[in-house]
């Protein structure tokens, strides 16, 4: 996105919404191609959490009793158990966050007022 060019006649007559909201798209056009990684970013963080998780629950006290002098992180007392939940209290407030605002836009941007919003032909016939 561009912002508007100030060198045409009445330039000077353009009110603040017009420039406010200007700056709104184009920082949206930023933070939609943010927004859209993160789906994926989400999942292999999971599946890497998943093995964490599995090595906790399996041989992480016995390597912590077996390499007492070891310093690494995993074998922390607390490491792996705060960033487990660190990570579930994470995924937890996004989602929550996530359901209140596709509610709230959902709600805002009735399909009947707004066709952007309806369900494409595609979906519908993926919903048959």
């Amino acid at each position: 996105m561009t912002t508007g060019e100030s060198d045409f006649p009445g330039a000077d007559d353009i009110p603040e919404r017009i420039t406010s909201n200007d700056a709104r798209l184009s920082h949206f056009v930023e933070a939609n191609d943010r927004w859209e990684e993160i789906p994926e970013r989400l999942a292999e963080d999971w599946d890497s959490m998943a093995q964490l998780i599995a090595y906790y629950e399996s041989v992480w006290r016995d390597d912590v009793r077996d390499f007492p002098e070891a310093q690494y992180g995993v074998l922390s007392e607390d490491g792996v158990w705060n960033e487990m939940g660190r990570f579930y209290q994470s995924m937890k407030e996004i989602a929550e966050t996530a359901t209140r605002v596709v509610r709230e836009y959902e709600r805002d941007n009735d399909p009947e007022v707004d066709p952007g919003t309806a369900p494409t032909d595609e979906e519908t016939a993926d919903e048959q």
